[in-house]
């Protein structure tokens, strides 16, 4: 996919309050610094989620929320290479 991660403005899909990811927001900002704007947004969620899944250690893709709070960064972080080795 080639995606870029350097330089990303974390707060803009990071909510201060509860350190939480909007994962939405998060996938528009990744395609947009990456410049690949033709990705299918859907299937990036669908195959971060399935990484998650994987990481999380549940076989239940639904069990991964849109808004994942902080202690679970490390494991979104391995999701996300997960996915982009793909």
């Amino acid at each position: 996919m080639d995606l870029k991660f350097e330089g990303l403005k974390f707060g803009k899909f990071i909510d201060k309050n509860n350190l939480s990811i909007d994962i939405d927001e998060l996938i528009i900002i990744i395609k947009n610094h990456s410049q690949k704007l033709s990705l299918d947004e859907q299937q990036i969620k669908q195959d971060l989620s399935d990484a998650l899944c994987k990481v999380l250690g549940t076989l239940n893709a639904t069990d991964v929320k849109t808004h994942i709070p902080h202690p679970q960064l490390s494991q979104i972080k391995k999701a996300i290479k997960v996915v982009h080795n793909n």
